[in-house]
């Protein structure tokens, strides 16, 4: 315990508790259970948090994080470090009455966010039975709900998404930025670095998202930086990136079915400035997808065929741990003959 105790201090988290007093005081839920921990940790901001995530791994030690404590379930319980968030981590952030969002730190209570929100005309859907107590960062992982609407009230779906702390010690963004991060971290084969076999390892145990769907994240966020790097740029505009499975809709429009620029300025209208759902966005990809077949023409669309699949073989290269330079190099250089190849035949045709 006093190792610990002095790990999180020297991290820079400021207020830790390890007294028999406060051990015991969080030692229970509204739960029957009650499991003494070794350390109370009051995280003072996401710095604090990510630095308690990075010595819990080190010492191999549980990590338990804390609201109100009023899971029937024992979630809120553990026998290593508990942070609870309460204490400083309480504030609303921002709301934006024209997106409709709320940005606060997990601490905040429910009641109190749904006040914030009122001079606006806005509420947060789930409306449990402790909503007075219970808090934002305990409904979500709880996945809490509302007694009036239980089957479509849950607070882990009602928004854009929260910010995930991984065990890396980096916060995490769903859909497109969570994208960015994950390119990133199987890049330079980080995983291995905080104790993972592979990246569908750290995929699965820390994110529980499987390989195919991480591969299709840093496919759309790998499109955006290199075929909309303004909207990258807008990232602060576009609160948040949009669906990541719209932005693969993106990049099939251009990369694999040969959109003519009018067609997919039509459908980034619907991905970026309608924000458009996904099933709207699909149909419209689908309907403009069968209004002109010019992926067939020869010999331009093998052609352009073959510079998709080559951008595809570079992109993928470059997700592996260690790319391998030379191979990179030549794929790029396959795909920069194939883009001029492209421009000689649209411009012989036009």
């Amino acid at each position: 315990m006093a190792e610990v105790t002095a790990a999180l201090r020297k991290a820079g988290l400021a207020d830790v508790r390890d007294s028999v007093l406060q051990r015991a005081l969080y030692s229970s839920d509204a739960s029957l259970y009650r499991v003494v921990p070794a350390v109370v940790a009051h995280p003072r901001d996401d710095a604090e948090v990510a630095a308690a995530v990075t010595v819990c791994r080190a010492l191999g030690v549980p990590l338990t994080c804390r609201g109100a404590g009023t899971s029937i379930a024992g979630n809120a319980i553990g026998t290593g470090v508990v942070l609870d968030f309460r204490t400083y981590m309480n504030r609303v952030l921002d709301i934006d009455p024209q997106a409709h969002t709320a940005r606060v730190q997990p601490g905040v209570v429910q009641d109190q966010l749904q006040r914030a929100a009122a001079g606006s005309g806005l509420r947060f859907g789930p409306d449990p039975s402790t909503r007075n107590r219970c808090t934002i960062g305990g409904m979500v992982g709880n996945t809490a709900g509302c007694p009036r609407s239980p089957g479509s009230c849950r607070a882990a779906r009602d928004g854009p998404g929260p910010s995930v702390l991984a065990a890396a010690g980096g916060l995490k963004s769903s859909g497109g930025e969570l994208g960015e991060r994950l390119l990133r971290v199987n890049q330079g084969g980080v995983f291995r670095k905080w104790g993972y076999e592979s990246f569908e390892d750290y995929c699965a145990r820390e994110i529980r998202i499987k390989k195919p769907t991480a591969q299709k994240l840093t496919l759309a966020y790998h499109y955006l930086e290199k075929e909309e790097p303004e909207l990258l740029a807008r990232r602060t505009e576009l609160k948040p990136l949009p669906d990541y499975r719209s932005v693969d809709l993106l990049r099939q429009a251009r990369q694999e079915r040969d959109f003519s620029a009018e067609d997919y300025a039509n459908l980034r209208q619907a991905v970026v400035e309608e924000e458009r759902s996904l099933p709207t966005v699909r149909k419209r990809f689908n309907e403009l997808s069968a209004s002109h077949p010019a992926a067939s023409q020869e010999p331009l669309g093998p052609c352009k065929a073959a510079l998709a699949a080559a951008r595809r073989l570079a992109g993928a290269l470059r997700q592996l741990a260690e790319p391998p330079a030379p191979l990179v190099t030549q794929a790029d250089d396959i795909v920069a003959t194939l883009e001029k190849e492209v421009e000689r035949l649209e411009t012989s045709e036009g």
